[in-house]
């Protein structure tokens, strides 16, 4: 389709140094959570994951609070 673009999948099932994390997620993710995590696999099926609403609530009309160089650390 794009001739000029070259695709690469990196996908952690084929790396060797992955081998022990896939393992133990393989374990403890769902087999949905997994092949989105590990198998690169697109799960959406055309369908937005999150609402609109909560898309929309997330956003604010509120201006950001200029405070200067402080930062906060745990």
């Amino acid at each position: 389709m794009y001739p000029e673009v070259e695709r690469i999948r990196a996908c952690s099932l084929d790396l060797p140094r992955m081998a022990k994390l896939v393992a133990r997620q393989r374990k403890v993710l769902s087999k949905f959570e997994f092949d989105v995590e590990h198998g690169l696999n697109w799960m959406g099926r055309g369908h937005q994951f999150f609402d609109s609403a909560a898309i929309t609530a997330a956003y604010t009309d509120t201006p950001q609070l200029m405070l200067g160089n402080l930062y906060a650390g745990v």
